[in-house]
């Protein structure tokens, strides 16, 4: 009897600790993360929003990384920035690079460092405890204590909380308090609110998923045509309207490098001295789309 109880608690131990050593990625395809933005300026303290989703990658120092998009939230109802919410689906922005390490359990971002030349910087960090220090986007951020939280569709993932003013954290799968791609620094009247988290169409975090509704807002910019691509000495943009739009094309610092505003609906532009290598487009600041210059 006592090596039958003996053999149970031992089964039992580890299961639970099989268990504690499954890891959640954060970095995946078919989920989506709802965010807005707050501010102290607007009427309902919001002043946009995005519904961010990985999509494609990219490499650069031979070091592949996911591409962080994004589709603009927008109010449904006629006035302010306020709920519900529906997502302009036909309009894309790259917002970030990132890849994950799931040996060492860390998300990492591309961002600029020392000299603004691109840096990998730890965003999160899931291997953390309680009186650790997780250096997020390089600002130093003490561990508090470290629990568990069940999410929507009864799932359990681990939750770290930071020593922070505003009471912030971030968990396993899900991302921070302040959104999928910042770090816990508050800014002075702005600030981010994650919404929704949703995976295969199925709530998994959020206290605003009935906020956001999955209509479409139609794009006059969804018929554009750039090519080629790669492209080595004239882009050529065709679009199905003649209306004034601005052309940006930047380097993977976000610098500008070649701006023109386009008037007619078919139109040829010069890029014969940009450089070779990756750039990045939009026109009026939507649809932003990698483009390659040969």
């Amino acid at each position: 009897m006592q090596k039958l109880l003996w053999t149970s608690l031992l089964f039992f131990y580890g299961v639970t600790i099989i268990l504690s050593q499954v890891y959640e990625p954060l970095i995946r395809e078919n989920t989506y993360w709802d965010e807005n933005h707050g501010s102290g300026q607007h009427i309902c303290f919001l002043s946009g929003g995005d519904r961010f989703y990985f999509e494609g990658d990219t490499i650069f120092n031979s070091i592949q990384y996911k591409i962080l998009r994004a589709h603009p939230l927008y109010e449904i109802n006629a006035g302010p920035y306020c709920p519900p919410f529906g997502v302009d689906y036909n309009t894309s922005s790259i917002k970030a690079f990132m890849r994950e390490d799931t040996s060492s359990r860390q998300v990492i971002l591309l961002g600029l460092g020392g000299a603004s030349i691109p840096t990998e910087l730890v965003l999160f960090d899931f291997s953390l405890n309680a009186g650790d220090t997780l250096y997020s986007l390089g600002v130093p951020f003490p561990i508090d204590s470290v629990k568990t939280v069940t999410l929507l569709n009864g799932a359990v993932r681990k939750k770290w909380f930071v020593q922070s003013s505003n009471n912030a954290y971030y968990i396993e799968g899900i991302g921070g308090s302040e959104g999928i791609r910042k770090n816990f620094e508050f800014g002075l009247g702005f600030w981010e609110i994650p919404m929704c988290v949703t995976e295969n169409n199925l709530s998994l975090w959020g206290n605003e998923c009935s906020t956001i509704l999955n209509l479409d807002r139609m794009s006059s910019l969804r018929n554009n045509k750039v090519f080629p691509n790669p492209v080595g000495n004239i882009l050529r943009i065709e679009r199905s309207f003649t209306s004034p739009v601005d052309f940006k094309m930047y380097d993977l610092y976000g610098r500008v490098v070649l701006m023109k505003t386009l008037h007619s609906s078919i139109e040829e532009i010069d890029v014969s001295n940009l450089p070779k290598g990756m750039y990045v487009f939009d026109l009026n600041g939507k649809e932003s789309q990698k483009i390659i210059k040969k």
